[in-house]
């Protein structure tokens, strides 16, 4: 299976190179914003892409099964940056990776799409983001889930 990864140098996305890489047959197409130096594998199935949400990556997706999305920015000031990134980058990517033949998407949310609480957060709680990251983690959460459920995608949504 060809996985395509989007913060892939990340905590989570290094850990899941290094589980789907246990599958020899499993391609992994892993993109980055800096070179990734910090994860020791060579490994001629992982293509590691420089690079960020905009880039050119039609030729990947084209081979793609599953788009894992992993990539955010964060940061609690108040930048146009942040929305940039977590929201419309984000949708573009998929719209991208629809127009080149995706059919499953998983997305790693976040927990704080829920506001700073310390109770355990059940799969149906009500979203209550008081920060910018928070506050575009929740809209793209609510325009993924309404994207896939429009164009009949398989998503996956976990935080």
């Amino acid at each position: 299976m060809n996985y395509f990864i989007t913060g892939a140098s990340g905590f989570i996305g290094k850990a899941l190179i290094k589980k789907l890489l246990l599958i020899e047959k499993n391609k992994i197409f892993a993109l980055s914003r800096r070179k990734n130096n910090n994860l020791k594998l060579d490994n001629r199935n992982i293509k590691w892409i420089k690079g960020n949400l905009k880039s050119d990556v039609k030729e990947y997706l084209k081979k793609t099964d599953v788009l894992i999305h992993l990539a955010t920015k964060f940061d609690n000031n108040p930048s146009a940056k942040i929305y940039e990134t977590n929201l419309i980058d984000s949708l573009n990517f998929f719209g991208k990776a629809k127009q080149y033949g995706v059919k499953k998407y998983f997305v790693a949310g976040s927990g704080f799409e829920h506001g700073n609480s310390k109770e355990y957060i059940l799969p149906l709680s009500v979203l209550r983001p008081t920060t910018h990251y928070q506050i575009s983690k929740a809209i793209f959460n609510i325009k993924i889930c309404n994207w896939a459920k429009k164009n009949m995608f398989n998503l996956t949504y976990m935080k």
